[in-house]
C-alpha cells in the first residue's frame, strides 16, 4: 500500500517533494468544478478564494492515525514537510492574484482531461499509521485561455496539470498547476513569491542520490545472474524542472527490476563500458548510473553519479539544487 504522504505526492522516504498544497479549507465538488474555480479566482485575482482551494494542513492532519513513539515521529515529519508545501503552493496562488488585470478580463478551461486516478480506501496500514479516511487522487491535464473580451476565446490557450484529492465528498488541491499565464500580471505587482528555504531545496534533491544508489545495485543485482551490465537511456525523457513527472515504463529500467515509488523529480540513466554486453566477460565491464535534478528550476541541474566501484555521489556544487 502506498502511504498517505505518497497519496499525496509527497515522499516522506525519500524526501522527493517540492511542491504541494496550502491554505485554508476549500474545495470543488468535481475535478471540473475545482479547475474551473481556480482559474476564475486568478482571473478576478481573488487570493483568498485561489488558495482556498488548497488542501489544508488541518485537513491533512486528519488522513492518518499513527500511534506509539514512531507514530507521533512519522506524523510530525509528515506535517512538516508537507505543511512546508502548503505553504509553497498557497504563496504561489497569492503571488500569481496579485498585479492588475485588463479591463473586462475573462478566462475559460478549453480542454479537460482525467489523466489517472488512485482510491485508497481508509483503513490500510504503512507501519505505525493507519488511513484514517478514504482518499483519491486525480491527475489533470488541461488548457485555458484568457481574453477581454468572449470573441478572445477561441485560441489554444496554455496547457497545464495538477493534481487533487477526494476526502470526503469534496476535492482540494495537492499539487498546484504553474498557471504561467497570470505571471505576466503578477510581475507588475511589488509581491514576489517566497522562494524554498535552503533545506526545503535539499530535502528535495535528495531524491537523485537515493535512486542512483537503488540503480546501482538493481545494476549489480542484474550482472550476477545475466554477467552483464545493461545501458539504458534517460528516463523521463526530459528533465522535469519544478514540477514531478510520472515515470515512464518499458524503457529498460523494467529489465533491471527497478523502478520509482511514484512521480519523480529528477532524470536518470545507465551508461556501460568494457565487456558488459553479454560477452560473458561481464565482471571486467562497468557502468555509471547518472541522475539529474533541478528542483528549484532555475535550469542548472544537480548532478550525482554511481559506478560498480563507486557510491552515490554530487559533482556538482553544493549550491546547485
Amino acid at each position: 500500500m502506498k502511504s498517505p504522504i505518497l497519496l499525496l505526492g509527497i515522499s516522506l522516504l525519500t524526501s522527493t517533494a517540492c511542491g504541494g498544497g496550502g491554505g485554508s479549507a476549500g474545495a470543488g465538488d468535481s475535478p471540473l468544478q475545482i479547475t474551473d474555480a481556480l482559474l476564475q479566482a486568478l482571473v478576478d485575482g481573488n487570493a483568498s478564494a485561489a488558495s482556498g482551494l488548497i488542501l489544508s494542513p488541518n485537513e491533512f492532519s486528519k488522513l492518518m492515525k499513527c500511534s506509539g513513539k514512531e507514530g507521533r515521529e512519522v506524523k510530525k515529519q509528515a506535517m512538516k514537510e508537507v505543511g512546508n508545501d502548503l505553504k509553497d503552493a498557497k504563496n504561489q496562488m497569492s503571488y500569481l492574484s496579485d498585479g492588475p488585470r485588463p479591463k473586462g478580463l475573462i478566462g475559460q478551461i478549453t480542454r479537460f482531461e482525467v489523466d489517472d486516478r488512485d482510491f485508497e480506501e481508509a483503513g490500510q496500514q504503512d507501519g505505525p499509521c493507519t488511513l484514517a479516511r478514504n482518499i483519491e487522487t486525480v491527475e489533470i491535464d488541461f488548457r485555458y485561455v484568457l481574453a477581454d473580451s468572449p470573441w478572445g476565446l477561441d485560441k489554444r490557450g496554455e496547457r497545464d496539470s495538477m493534481e487533487i484529492a477526494r476526502i470526503g465528498k469534496k476535492y482540494y488541491i495537492v499539487e498546484a498547476p504553474e498557471m504561467e499565464a497570470f505571471e505576466e500580471f503578477a510581475k507588475q505587482a511589488k509581491s514576489k513569491p517566497k522562494a524554498f528555504g535552503k533545506e526545503r531545496l535539499k530535502a528535495c534533491r535528495a531524491e537523485a542520490p537515493s535512486n542512483v544508489k537503488a540503480i546501482k545495485e538493481a545494476q549489480m543485482a542484474f550482472e550476477a545472474t545475466e554477467d552483464q551490465f545493461l545501458a539504458i537511456p534517460w528516463n523521463p525523457y526530459s528533465l522535469p524542472g519544478k514540477k514531478a513527472a510520472q515515470w515512464t515504463t518499458s524503457t529498460g529500467f523494467e529489465a533491471i527490476s527497478w523502478q520509482p515509488d511514484g512521480k519523480v523529480r529528477g532524470q536518470y540513466q545507465v551508461t556501460t563500458t568494457g565487456w558488459s554486453a553479454g560477452s560473458g566477460l561481464g565482471t571486467r565491464g562497468d557502468f555509471e548510473v547518472t541522475g539529474r535534478i533541478d528542483c528549484d528550476g532555475d535550469g542548472v541541474a544537480a548532478t550525482y553519479t554511481a559506478t560498480k566501484s563507486l557510491n552515490a555521489k554530487r559533482i556538482t556544487k553544493d549550491n546547485v539544487y
